[in-house]
């Protein structure tokens, strides 16, 4: 694949998954365990969802308060709400790593977040939004760099 054709491509993506709906976080709860923060959720009030699902022992809460803390702009919260709950939930443990990566970026820890991305297993429906993330944000990680070391260049002939 020439590599225009491949940086096209790459721009015309989108950066990350569709956002879950209630619809699809619902068979995640169990009974009773929602307790109006589905609502929350789908509504944007991400802080009140997380509260709500606080109460919950559920692993399957746990799952949807970590994407709601992210989406409140939590990130390390986010990440202690899904600690272990890839083995408690092996069904969406993608799911769960793609999380994670996004919570790792969103803290700052970028090596991290690639690590995590390239954890999202090949036959996820997130496979090909963790795929395309890391590239981009390796591309974006060397024009630092590079920008940095000409900083460094001016600062000393300064």
């Amino acid at each position: 694949m020439p590599l225009s054709l491949l940086a096209a491509l790459l721009a015309a993506a989108p950066l990350t998954a569709a956002p879950l709906t209630a619809a699809d976080l619902s068979p995640l709860l169990a009974e009773g365990a929602a307790g109006g923060a589905m609502a929350a959720y789908e509504a944007g009030r991400y802080g009140e969802a997380a509260q709500k699902l606080a109460k919950s022992p559920h692993p399957g809460a746990a799952f949807v308060r970590a994407l709601a803390l992210l989406q409140a702009g939590r990130p390390a919260e986010a990440l202690r709400a899904a600690e272990g709950l890839d083995e408690k939930l092996p069904d969406v443990a993608d799911r769960i790593a793609y999380l994670r990566a996004e919570a790792l970026e969103a803290s700052g820890r970028q090596r991290d977040a690639l690590s995590a991305w390239a954890a999202v297993p090949d036959g996820s429906l997130r496979a090909s939004a963790a795929r395309l993330a890391r590239p981009v944000r390796l591309d974006l990680a060397a024009e630092r760099l590079v920008g940095l070391q000409r900083l460094e260049e001016r600062l000393r002939d300064v």
